[in-house]
């Protein structure tokens, strides 16, 4: 048997246009939900990464403040010794002398001081968390400079 089609008729084009205006926005409201619960969700796993990556910062901030004080205290450990093996008379030992006017190009630190009379011996160290980045040693005498 054969199903017969109903005629067209302006009222049931009417009827499947309302039907189908319907469901799209029916379908629509629920896309609209569905994203908003992603974004939702989003926001909150944009917010979990951003406090895990300042946690992050912060552990590798203090991983090389930590790294810096390991590369100083292995380049001064023993310095008294090292230089009076040389044949410097050390008599002061200066640790984290700071210089000049904060927060202008003319700030610094000396990391490691050593008097002996009239001789001065100035040590600077700078890390990274994976090497000593540099060393220089700075001889002063009696007003004369060199670099070691």
């Amino acid at each position: 048997m054969s199903e017969q089609i109903a005629p067209l008729t302006y009222e049931s084009v009417l009827s499947l246009i309302q039907k189908s205006s319907l469901e799209f926005r029916q379908w629509l409201e629920e896309s609209s939900q569905k994203f908003d619960k992603r974004m939702e969700a989003l926001a909150e796993q944009m917010k979990k990464t951003d406090e895990m990556s300042r946690r992050t910062e912060q552990k590798i901030s203090d991983l090389g403040s930590r790294v810096g004080e390991i590369v100083e205290n292995m380049v001064g450990g023993d310095i008294v010794e090292q230089f009076q093996a040389l044949g410097y008379a050390v008599t002061a030992l200066s640790r984290n002398i700071i210089f000049g006017m904060e927060g202008t190009k003319d700030e610094g630190e000396i990391d490691l001081l050593l008097e002996d009379g009239d001789i001065a011996i100035l040590i600077g160290s700078r890390s990274r968390p994976n090497r000593v980045k540099s060393m220089k040693l700075v001889l002063f005498r009696s007003g004369k400079r060199s670099t070691l």
